[in-house]
Protein backbone atom coordinates (compact mmCIF):
# COMPACT_ATOMS: atom_id res chain seq x y z
CA UNK A 1 0.00 0.00 0.00
CA UNK A 2 2.82 2.33 -0.93
CA UNK A 3 2.00 4.21 -4.26
CA UNK A 4 -1.59 5.74 -5.27
CA UNK A 5 -3.65 3.34 -7.75
CA UNK A 6 -6.40 3.37 -9.86
CA UNK A 7 -8.69 0.99 -10.01
CA UNK A 8 -11.77 0.40 -11.55
CA UNK A 9 -15.20 -1.72 -10.94
CA UNK A 10 -18.09 -2.14 -13.40
CA UNK A 11 -19.45 1.28 -12.48
CA UNK A 12 -16.55 3.07 -10.85
CA UNK A 13 -13.57 4.55 -11.01
CA UNK A 14 -11.58 5.02 -7.74
CA UNK A 15 -8.63 7.29 -7.84
CA UNK A 16 -6.24 9.69 -5.42
CA UNK A 17 -8.08 13.26 -5.86
CA UNK A 18 -7.40 15.88 -8.02
CA UNK A 19 -7.58 19.78 -7.93
CA UNK A 20 -10.52 19.79 -10.22
CA UNK A 21 -12.54 17.25 -7.67
CA UNK A 22 -13.45 20.76 -5.77
CA UNK A 23 -16.46 21.46 -7.83
CA UNK A 24 -17.64 18.24 -7.14
CA UNK A 25 -16.75 17.66 -3.39
CA UNK A 26 -18.53 21.22 -2.92
CA UNK A 27 -21.87 20.03 -4.62
CA UNK A 28 -22.41 16.73 -2.74
CA UNK A 29 -20.91 17.45 0.57
CA UNK A 30 -23.23 20.97 1.22
CA UNK A 31 -26.00 18.83 1.93
CA UNK A 32 -27.07 18.48 5.50
CA UNK A 33 -28.80 15.28 5.28
CA UNK A 34 -25.46 13.62 3.75
CA UNK A 35 -23.33 15.23 6.70
CA UNK A 36 -25.93 14.11 9.01
CA UNK A 37 -23.92 11.15 10.94
CA UNK A 38 -20.23 12.39 9.76
CA UNK A 39 -19.98 15.51 12.48
CA UNK A 40 -16.56 16.08 10.88
CA UNK A 41 -18.28 17.71 7.72
CA UNK A 42 -19.58 21.62 8.45
CA UNK A 43 -22.55 22.64 7.35
CA UNK A 44 -22.76 24.98 4.99
CA UNK A 45 -20.04 23.23 3.56
CA UNK A 46 -18.00 26.23 1.40
CA UNK A 47 -16.14 26.18 -1.15
CA UNK A 48 -13.04 26.41 1.13
CA UNK A 49 -14.38 23.69 3.12
CA UNK A 50 -14.06 21.86 -0.83
CA UNK A 51 -10.50 23.01 -1.37
CA UNK A 52 -9.39 21.83 2.24
CA UNK A 53 -11.17 18.53 1.71
CA UNK A 54 -9.73 17.83 -1.41
CA UNK A 55 -5.80 19.20 -0.61
CA UNK A 56 -6.07 17.26 2.83
CA UNK A 57 -6.91 13.92 0.87
CA UNK A 58 -4.29 14.94 -2.31
CA UNK A 59 -1.56 15.36 0.91
CA UNK A 60 -2.56 12.31 2.93
CA UNK A 61 0.52 9.94 3.00
CA UNK A 62 -0.84 6.69 0.79
CA UNK A 63 1.02 4.18 2.76
CA UNK A 64 -0.83 5.38 6.28
CA UNK A 65 -4.17 6.44 5.04
CA UNK A 66 -4.47 5.28 1.45
CA UNK A 67 -7.81 7.61 0.18
CA UNK A 68 -9.93 6.94 -3.16
CA UNK A 69 -11.86 9.88 -5.14
CA UNK A 70 -14.66 8.02 -6.11
CA UNK A 71 -15.72 8.61 -9.38
CA UNK A 72 -19.01 7.79 -11.13
CA UNK A 73 -19.43 9.03 -15.23
CA UNK A 74 -16.49 11.35 -14.60
CA UNK A 75 -18.25 13.02 -11.76
CA UNK A 76 -16.51 12.78 -7.81
CA UNK A 77 -19.44 11.19 -5.89
CA UNK A 78 -17.73 10.29 -2.89
CA UNK A 79 -14.96 8.46 -1.05
CA UNK A 80 -13.39 5.54 -0.04
CA UNK A 81 -10.21 5.56 2.75
CA UNK A 82 -8.19 3.33 5.04
CA UNK A 83 -6.45 4.11 8.36
CA UNK A 84 -4.03 1.88 8.15
CA UNK A 85 -1.99 0.80 11.57
CA UNK A 86 0.95 -1.30 10.42
CA UNK A 87 1.66 -2.26 13.84
CA UNK A 88 -1.63 -4.21 14.51
CA UNK A 89 -1.88 -5.60 10.66
CA UNK A 90 -5.04 -3.94 10.77
CA UNK A 91 -6.95 -0.76 8.75
CA UNK A 92 -10.10 0.59 9.11
CA UNK A 93 -11.99 1.22 6.04
CA UNK A 94 -14.49 4.30 5.64
CA UNK A 95 -16.74 5.32 2.93
CA UNK A 96 -19.15 8.02 2.23
CA UNK A 97 -21.40 8.32 -0.92
CA UNK A 98 -23.16 11.62 -2.10
CA UNK A 99 -27.08 11.18 -1.69
CA UNK A 100 -27.81 11.63 -5.04
CA UNK A 101 -26.45 8.18 -5.41
CA UNK A 102 -27.20 5.99 -2.75
CA UNK A 103 -29.43 3.62 -2.59
CA UNK A 104 -27.69 2.11 -6.29
CA UNK A 105 -24.92 -0.25 -4.47
CA UNK A 106 -22.30 2.20 -4.97
CA UNK A 107 -21.18 2.34 -1.97
CA UNK A 108 -20.47 -1.54 -1.56
CA UNK A 109 -18.94 -1.31 -5.01
CA UNK A 110 -16.48 0.81 -4.21
CA UNK A 111 -15.68 -0.82 -0.74
CA UNK A 112 -15.24 -4.47 -2.06
CA UNK A 113 -12.77 -2.93 -5.12
CA UNK A 114 -10.85 -1.23 -2.08
CA UNK A 115 -10.60 -4.10 0.35
CA UNK A 116 -9.80 -6.17 -2.99
CA UNK A 117 -7.02 -4.54 -3.75
CA UNK A 118 -5.87 -3.71 -0.20
CA UNK A 119 -6.07 -7.58 0.41
CA UNK A 120 -3.88 -8.07 -2.88
CA UNK A 121 -1.52 -5.26 -1.85
CA UNK A 122 -0.49 -6.68 1.60
CA UNK A 123 -0.30 -9.91 0.33
CA UNK A 124 2.17 -9.65 -2.13
CA UNK A 125 3.96 -7.39 0.51
CA UNK A 126 5.15 -10.59 1.73
CA UNK A 127 2.87 -11.16 4.97
CA UNK A 128 1.83 -14.73 3.49
CA UNK A 129 -1.95 -15.34 2.65
CA UNK A 130 -4.00 -13.29 5.08
CA UNK A 131 -6.88 -13.73 6.74
CA UNK A 132 -9.77 -10.93 6.66
CA UNK A 133 -12.51 -9.68 8.89
CA UNK A 134 -14.82 -7.39 7.79
CA UNK A 135 -17.48 -5.46 9.75
CA UNK A 136 -20.05 -2.98 8.61
CA UNK A 137 -22.20 -1.18 10.81
CA UNK A 138 -25.39 0.87 10.21
CA UNK A 139 -27.52 2.77 12.95
CA UNK A 140 -25.11 0.76 15.79
CA UNK A 141 -25.55 -2.59 14.21
CA UNK A 142 -22.43 -4.33 13.81
CA UNK A 143 -22.19 -7.50 11.64
CA UNK A 144 -19.06 -9.18 10.34
CA UNK A 145 -17.93 -11.92 8.65
CA UNK A 146 -14.01 -14.11 8.69
CA UNK A 147 -13.45 -15.19 5.67
CA UNK A 148 -9.41 -16.02 3.76
CA UNK A 149 -8.20 -14.11 1.13
CA UNK A 150 -9.89 -14.64 -2.03
CA UNK A 151 -13.32 -16.22 -0.39
CA UNK A 152 -14.51 -12.76 1.47
CA UNK A 153 -17.97 -11.36 0.18
CA UNK A 154 -19.09 -8.04 1.79
CA UNK A 155 -22.94 -9.29 2.81
CA UNK A 156 -24.39 -5.88 3.33
CA UNK A 157 -26.98 -3.71 2.53
CA UNK A 158 -26.73 0.30 2.07
CA UNK A 159 -29.52 0.97 3.92
CA UNK A 160 -30.85 4.23 3.66
CA UNK A 161 -27.48 6.07 3.99
CA UNK A 162 -24.21 5.88 1.30
CA UNK A 163 -22.01 6.40 4.47
CA UNK A 164 -20.36 3.51 6.90
CA UNK A 165 -17.03 2.45 8.26
CA UNK A 166 -15.88 -1.06 7.77
CA UNK A 167 -12.63 -2.46 9.84
CA UNK A 168 -10.44 -5.04 7.90
CA UNK A 169 -7.78 -6.85 9.56
CA UNK A 170 -5.25 -9.37 8.63
CA UNK A 171 -4.96 -12.28 11.22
Amino acid sequence: MTAPILLRTERLTLRPFQDSDVEDALSYRDDPEFARFLPHIPQPFTRRDAEVFVALNMSEPWARSPTFAVVLEGALIGTVNFEVDADMRAAMLGYAIGRAWWGRGLAIEAARAAIAWAVDSSASCGSGRPRTRVMFGHGGCWKSWGCSLRQYELETTEGALGNSSTKWSMG
